[in-house]
């Protein structure tokens, strides 16, 4: 029986000790990372919304950072920028994006627009917001807006 004991209790340990390996793994592989997540929220009744994220490790000067915007209008041109101050308050535009196209809808979901852009950190940490634009017979008008800080 005494063997049968041993066996039983190494069959009830191996997974905690398994446990506390992985999970010291997983910590020490997220430290010095910062994460950056942005929901964006419909301007003027616009009813686009959208999610970006992007992560950096401590000291990094620059970030990728992407965002998905739903619902677009297909083959519609949205451009972002990227300015100082709160979506209430839109202050100095400080960076441009490219230019994204609305693309169908994938998997039964709504058709969206995509972008993807490397970042200076330092948007990530103080009031920074992105603006996404649509200009219909030559007029802009914002239709969603995230905040950094």
């Amino acid at each position: 029986m005494p063997g049968a004991i041993r066996r039983l209790a190494v069959a009830l340990l191996a997974p905690l000790a398994l446990t506390g390996c992985f999970g010291e793994m997983l910590t020490s592989s997220l430290e010095g990372f910062n994460l950056v997540l942005v929901s964006f929220n419909p301007v003027d009744n616009s009813g686009i919304t959208g999610f970006g994220s992007g992560d950096y490790e401590t000291g990094a000067r620059d970030f990728m950072f992407g965002a998905t915007f739903t619902p677009t209008v297909v083959g519609q041109q949205y451009v972002a920028h990227v300015h100082t101050g709160s979506c209430p308050a839109i202050g100095t535009l400080v960076l441009t994006l490219p230019a994204v196209t609305g693309q169908p809808a994938a998997n039964g979901g709504a058709p969206s627009a995509s972008v993807s852009v490397r970042l200076p950190t330092s948007y990530s940490k103080a009031a920074y917001v992105m603006d996404l634009h649509v200009t219909v017979a030559g007029v802009e008008r914002r239709v969603a807006c995230g905040s950094f800080a």
